[in-house]
C-alpha cells in the first residue's frame, strides 16, 4: 500500500507454492488472498481511522475467481462496500510508436505521459518517452509501453492510466525521475524478494519508510 507521503503500509502474504501450472504465474489460495487484503484494510484503519472507499489492486497477471472471492470475503469481513478493482500491468513486447522527426525538437520521440485507449478496460501508457521539464528522455531505446487492463470490477479507465503515470514518480528508493514501472510493482518486487527469503517475519506490516 502506497501513499504520497511516504506513509505507506509493507506487508507480506502467505507464502506457499502458488504458481500455476497452466498459466505459469503465481497466484494465491481464497484464504491466503483474503488474508493478505484484511491485513491490508487493518493497517489502513489503524492509520487513517477508517476504511477506504475504494480499493486498487495491482498485479501482472489476471486475478483467479479464488482470489477475487478471497478479497471480496476480506471486504465482507469489514462488513463494508469498497469498492475493488484489479488492475493487471505488463510491459508491452511487440508494440512500439514512431514518428517522423524531421525536427531537431522532436527528435527524442513521443511523450511520456501518451496513451492509447483500446477499449473501456484497456490501454497502453508510455511511461518512459520525452519529458519537456528536463529536455531529454528517460530511455536508451525505442519506448515500450505499458499494456494496462481492469481486469476486474469497474473503473474509469484515464483515471487508472493517471494514477499509474503518478505512481511511476514515487520510488523513494532510486534517484528516477520517472520510473518505467509503477512503485507498487517494482518496489514490491524487490522487496518480496527480501521478506519471503527471511522465515522468521513476525510482524503483520510495517511503514514504507522502514524501507527507504
Amino acid at each position: 500500500m502506497f501513499l504520497d507521503s511516504g506513509d505507506g503500509m509493507v506487508f507480506r502474504g502467505n507464502i506457499g507454492p502458488w504458481k500455476s501450472e497452466d498459466e505459469k504465474h503465481y497466484h494465491l489460495d481464497k484464504t491466503a488472498a483474503k488474508e493478505l487484503i484484511k491485513v491490508a484494510l487493518e493497517s489502513y484503519k489503524i492509520n487513517k481511522g477508517i476504511l477506504p472507499k475504494e480499493l486498487f489492486i495491482h498485479g501482472r497477471a489476471r486475478f483467479t475467481d479464488e482470489e477475487w472471492l478471497g478479497f471480496n470475503n476480506a471486504i465482507a469481513s469489514f462488513g463494508s462496500d469498497i469498492h475493488l478493482v484489479g488492475v493487471t500491468i505488463n510491459e508491452s513486447d511487440g508494440f512500439r510508436l514512431f514518428k517522423n522527426n524531421s525536427s531537431g525538437k522532436f527528435k527524442y520521440g513521443i511523450m511520456r505521459g501518451l496513451s492509447m485507449t483500446v477499449s473501456n478496460t484497456e490501454a497502453y501508457l508510455w511511461t518512459k518517452g520525452f519529458i519537456p521539464r528536463t529536455g531529454t528522455a528517460n530511455h536508451l531505446e525505442v519506448a515500450r509501453p505499458l499494456k494496462i487492463s481492469v481486469s476486474r470490477g469497474s473503473c474509469d479507465i484515464d483515471m487508472v492510466l493517471r494514477d499509474i503515470l503518478c505512481l511511476t514518480k514515487l520510488n523513494y528508493n532510486a534517484c528516477i525521475y520517472g520510473d518505467g514501472v509503477p512503485v507498487t510493482l517494482r518496489f514490491s518486487g524487490k522487496i518480496g524478494n527480501i521478506l519471503t527469503a527471511l522465515k522468521d517475519v513476525d510482524w503483520p506490516a510495517r511503514q514504507f519508510k522502514y524501507y527507504i
